[in-house]
């Protein structure tokens, strides 16, 4: 490619990098194919060099870029459509009669199956014994990813736990380890509490970090959370 005038070099390397962000055609490849051109168009040539050796590297740091448009893209048609009656909350969701989960603990009381679950990290099973040492709790589940139940916002959303209360609440409960605070924890914990707001009084939705201030309606450190749970 060395050979090759610039403005071809560019081009061939925007064709190579675009076919390896969309190798699964989720974009149009024309679209995909200019916005990667915009994008390296302005390069120096020791940045092009640089570009040849490592398209693997470039291709993902542009899908990353891609991906956060779109999520934002997503996130503002979801709003929007929620403003304007075109999406609702309805129930349509409904349990196994029985779950087969290759690893299961049946050791912790009160839950919904005989045997859950067990791919629990340690601060998820702390905040499972937060759970299951209240006196107000009927059931509690292990979500299973990709699986169980979702929130299907402008993405799908399995939250960690399902608790119901003796008092006929469910609760969605999100746990998320003290380094795992960024953008996709803001995004989790805005969809569920939306999906609080417009599912009726009887539903809940939490996210609990170890000693992490997110800073939202709906994050709470454990401790926070323990005296949350006392009360529902």
């Amino acid at each position: 490619m060395e050979t090759l005038p610039q403005e071809n070099r560019i081009r061939q390397c925007a064709k190579m990098i675009a076919a390896q962000i969309n190798k699964n055609d989720r974009y149009q490849a024309a679209e995909v194919e200019d916005y990667v051109r915009r994008c390296v168009a302005n390069m120096s040539d020791d940045e092009l060099a640089l570009m040849e050796t490592a398209i693997p590297v470039f291709a993902s740091k542009i899908l990353k870029k891609i991906n956060s448009l779109e999520n934002a893209y997503r996130s503002g048609i979801f709003r929007k459509w929620l403003d304007s009656g075109k999406i609702v909350c309805m129930d349509s969701y409904t349990f196994p009669a029985v779950i087969t989960p290759q690893l299961t603990t049946d050791s912790i009381p009160c839950s919904l199956y005989e045997a859950e679950k067990n791919d629990m990290n340690r601060f998820e099973r702390k905040v499972l014994d937060v759970i299951v040492g209240t006196d107000n709790i009927r059931w509690w589940h292990r979500n299973i990813e990709k699986k169980g139940f979702r929130l299907n916002g402008y993405f799908n959303h399995y939250p960690d736990f399902l608790v119901m209360t003796k008092s006929g609440k469910l609760l969605l409960i999100e746990t998320k380890g003290d380094h795992l605070d960024g953008g996709d924890s803001r995004a989790k914990l805005e969809l569920g509490r939306k999906w609080q707001e417009y599912s009726g009084g009887k539903y809940r939705y939490f996210m609990v970090f170890e000693e992490k201030e997110l800073g939202m309606d709906g994050a709470y450190t454990l401790e926070g959370f323990a005296d949350v749970m006392k009360e529902i």
